[in-house]
């Protein structure tokens, strides 16, 4: 079934999409989609409380009028354009003039543009860091707020309408600096923010040798390593794929997801194969080789291929031998759960069926552990001659590195 994005609009972690797909008999059918699902997973359980349900779609309906009345539950013209189909784009913008004025029009159209600019091709160090910061934006309570929902205000309670705009939240300060940092040292994404930097200073050789080696991927490099800005490089402005680390090449591309206490899922890897297939396309060359790397507790290796999807492929528990590259099974495209995917994921499995299938198939899996990747930092440090300078600022890097590791709560090494 054709289906196609008309229009999609973001706030703090979540998003609504008006989606056309094509009936029986090859006509237009309108329908809505909320998605809460970044939201839901940044929230801590305290705020997951009461909730709810974090997507929804609407029924369909047969004309785009009859849609943004759907939409209309919810004050989408004051939200985050993200995405407006072509065909579509002026009588959005008329809708959103009636419902929110001439400025909000004006703020629309100016959003759109820079949605369209691309992100520079080569991300440096210094772009990191300010990743890191649009991600501690979008997730309070990285810097000691948790959020106050309105069953939660006080009966005498005023809040002026400023201060809660559509999107907006109200929040408190929930934790001392000391109570916080321990927090934070035990969390999946501050660990990723330190891998991050390192890797997008480390030299291509480092990388080679502990990302595309476990994968049994000869590649030398050079390489670019991108984060959640991946989805500024393709100019949508949100967070889709939120993956961990990718990496580029001329040959390769590889994704890297860490895990410490989180689970991972058969949709993680099919949001890793869209990017591929998205990175390809927008570069225009089909790269030689393609690789998901997973960095776990060494205790949750074999338990994580159960919960990928995967369980029924060979392969010991070993990062280092050839033998333990796993491949998806014949059936893993047809048992997703599509309903489930990320809109733009999903028009794009159903769109280009053919060649998803084949670059799942083609996909190379290798889980390492925080423990095998803090032990082969310490082997290349130990190959290192320090009177170098170049070797005293890679052993500075390393060293950075790997006691942020052995520091870090959850990674299995005690």
């Amino acid at each position: 079934m054709l289906r196609e994005i008309v229009l999609e609009v973001g706030s703090e972690g979540g998003s609504l999409t008006l989606l056309r797909e094509r009936d029986a008999d090859g006509a237009w059918q309108f329908r809505v989609e909320r998605n809460e699902t970044a939201l839901y997973d940044m929230l801590s359980e305290d705020d997951r409380i009461g909730f709810g349900d974090y997507f929804a779609r609407t029924g369909y309906v047969h004309s785009f009028h009859e849609a943004l009345s759907l939409l209309d539950k919810y004050p989408w013209f004051h939200l985050y354009p993200l995405q407006v189909h072509p065909e579509f784009l002026d009588v959005v913008l008329r809708e959103v003039r009636k419902r929110g004025g001439e400025a909000a029009e004006l703020q629309w159209q100016e959003q759109l543009k820079r949605n369209d600019m691309n992100m520079p091709s080569h991300i440096t160090w210094n772009q990191k860091v300010w990743d890191v910061i649009r991600n501690l934006y979008w997730t309070p309570r990285y810097v000691g707020f948790s959020s106050i929902s309105k069953d939660k205000y006080p009966v005498d309670c005023n809040v002026p309408p400023a201060l809660v705009a559509p999107g907006w939240r109200l929040y408190r300060r929930k934790r001392k600096v000391n109570d916080l940092l321990k927090y934070l040292s035990g969390q999946e994404e501050i660990l990723n923010y330190f891998l991050n930097i390192a890797f997008a200073i480390a030299p291509d050789a480092v990388l080679s040798r502990l990302l595309c080696a476990p994968l049994d991927i000869v590649d030398a490099g050079p390489f670019e390593t991108f984060g959640t800005e991946m989805a500024l490089r393709y100019g949508w402005n949100e967070n889709l794929t939120q993956p961990d680390m990718f990496l580029t090449s001329e040959k390769s591309l590889v994704g890297v997801e860490l895990k410490l206490d989180s689970r991972s899922s058969p949709m993680q890897l099919a949001k890793y194969v869209a990017l591929m297939a998205w990175e390809q396309e927008k570069t225009r060359r089909r790269r030689d080789t393609l690789g998901l790397l997973f960095i776990v507790p060494e205790k949750s290796l074999k338990l994580h291929w159960s919960k990928l999807g995967v369980d029924d492929c060979s392969g010991s528990d070993s990062p280092v031998e050839p033998s333990t590259i796993r491949r998806c099974p014949p059936n893993f495209f047809d048992k997703l759960i599509h309903a489930e995917l990320p809109p733009r994921v999903r028009q794009l499995f159903e769109s280009e069926s053919g060649s998803i299938r084949g670059e799942i198939e083609r996909l190379r899996l290798a889980a390492i552990s925080w423990k095998w990747l803090r032990d082969e930092i310490i082997s290349i440090e130990s190959e290192l001659d320090c009177s170098i300078r170049g070797d005293q600022t890679l052993q500075r890097l390393l060293g950075g590195l790997r006691s942020q590791i052995e520091e870090h709560e959850n990674t299995g090494i005690s």
